[in-house]
């Protein structure tokens, strides 16, 4: 197995492997704005989760059979399965926030308790990622049939490209076996017997189960194959969510007046996914507009903000504030 990379564009070269636009777009709901999906924030965890399968799997195949390496490395490879499908429903769901309505009425085997909120959180706008980060954690403690129907659902991914069905059984087997080292020293109980589907490797309660190097690997591959389908799909639906598409979104939502046009503004270097000078300022603008104008060109050349009194915005000191933040997480090198 080879490593997996996210072909980042060169003006992402100073946050690549930091973006939280999700976290930023929750806080700034009241305004109008767009979502600031990219694929490369998107599809993050599945890259990393593919990534630490494949030396997860590269150690197992260099040793020896050794019964605690292969199970210390199987629990760890599912705890890391399970993590990246939390963190891609969380993402999505901080792009999406409205999806959180198909997670409603989900059924788990847990007691759902309150969600308590701080005042802190109340204060810088994290109440509706604290909801999300819950509502996810709260359906993950239900099945894994479950979790991953709804998983293709708020993604939009139909089932039969992740051949999920032909999967379901036995990663259902892996899960439960992993439950039964955990709890119950891997000896066969009824909660394993009533959990486990049309795969069981055994029905005797008191029976002993083994996880032997040959069984991880093969638990591994499966896993790692699905991952792997995961991101092709992500991919092909999430894929054209770029750095440029989402600039343009957001210059159009910074100007609505009709002389004020991106392409005319700056050169939209449609192969790096970038927007670069040289910077030409239209005509018969308004105050405000100068300000924000000279703020999108400074992002690229370092320029100063001229008569940058807050006077000038008017009602848009909050619009200045979301730009900010966006811009504070891209950190774009200068053109």
């Amino acid at each position: 197995m080879k490593d997996l990379h996210t072909d980042y564009p060169e003006c992402l070269y100073n946050s690549a492997k930091d973006l939280k636009l999700g976290t930023v777009y929750l806080r700034y709901l009241d305004l109008p704005i767009p979502a600031l999906i990219t694929i490369f924030e998107l599809e993050r965890p599945a890259v990393l989760a593919y990534n630490q399968f494949r030396k997860i799997m590269d150690s197992l195949e260099n040793q020896p059979d050794d019964e605690f390496s292969c199970k210390g490395l199987f629990v760890l490879a599912i705890a890391q399965f399970e993590t990246m499908l939390n963190d891609l429903m969380i993402k999505i769901l901080q792009f999406y926030p409205q999806k959180l309505s198909l997670l409603k009425g989900v059924s788990t085997d847990e007691k759902t308790t309150g969600l308590a909120v701080g005042q802190e959180q109340l204060l810088n706008g994290e109440v509706i990622n604290q909801i999300i980060e819950a509502s996810v954690n709260r359906v993950a403690y239900g099945s894994l049939d479950n979790f991953l129907k709804l998983f293709a659902k708020v993604f939009a991914i139909d089932l039969k490209d992740l051949e999920l069905e032909q999967i379901l059984d036995e990663l259902i087997e892996i899960k439960e076996t992993r439950n039964l080292l955990l709890h119950n020293n891997l000896v066969v109980n009824e909660l394993y017997i009533k959990k486990t589907a049309g795969i069981k490797r055994s029905t005797e309660p008191g029976r002993k189960l083994s996880v032997d190097k040959d069984y991880v690997l093969r638990s591994l591959n499966l896993i790692a194959d699905l991952i792997y389908s995961i991101i092709v799909q992500v991919r092909q639906k999430y894929g054209h969510f770029t750095v440029l598409p989402l600039l343009k979104k957001l210059f159009a939502y910074n100007f609505t007046s009709p002389i004020i046009k991106f392409e005319e503004f700056c050169v939209l270097n449609e192969g790096n996914d970038i927007y670069d000078g040289p910077f030409n300022m239209p005509a018969g603008r308004a105050s405000s507009e100068n300000f924000f104008l000279e703020f999108w060109q400074a992002q690229r050349d370092g320029g100063a903000l001229n008569g940058a009194a807050m006077v000038h915005l008017g009602g848009s000191v909050r619009k200045l504030a979301f730009l900010t933040e966006v811009f504070g997480e891209f950190r774009f090198p200068y053109w």
